[in-house]
């Protein structure tokens, strides 16, 4: 999951390219096995990043499962920021989509800023 979030932090995070999706598939193929535990804590803006990168919506709904596994309350909230953020950020692109009628790549660094700049999920 490192190589996975130093590549789409330092680069233009575009959905497709070959490594988002070997480290998306990566990621999601290990939270399989793992399954819900504590360490969860210590992946939620991977699992964001995993969410957003995905074209899949079985992949998407699943990292919000997982997300959602955890109380809240225990975590500041977090864990429903970051579901809400998987679910805008789609809803963004499918937006922007819609109104350029082609396949035009939305940031997730931008809807981070304009949405939630103070969100807490690392």
């Amino acid at each position: 999951s490192d190589q996975f979030v130093l590549t789409l932090t330092r680069a233009r995070a575009l959905i497709g390219v070959p490594e988002i999706m070997k480290s998306t598939n990566m990621l999601i193929d290990q939270m399989q096995l793992i399954g819900p535990s504590n360490f969860d804590c210590a992946m939620v803006f991977p699992y964001v990043l995993t969410g957003c990168m995905s074209e899949d919506p079985l992949i998407r709904e699943l990292v919000k499962q997982r997300l959602h596994w955890h109380r809240d309350d225990f975590f500041n909230g977090s864990m429903s920021q970051a579901r809400t953020f998987v679910e805008y950020f789609h809803n963004r692109r499918q937006a922007v989509r819609s109104s350029h009628r082609a396949n035009v790549s939305v940031d997730w660094r931008e809807c981070m800023r304009e949405r939630w700049s103070a969100i807490t999920i690392v």
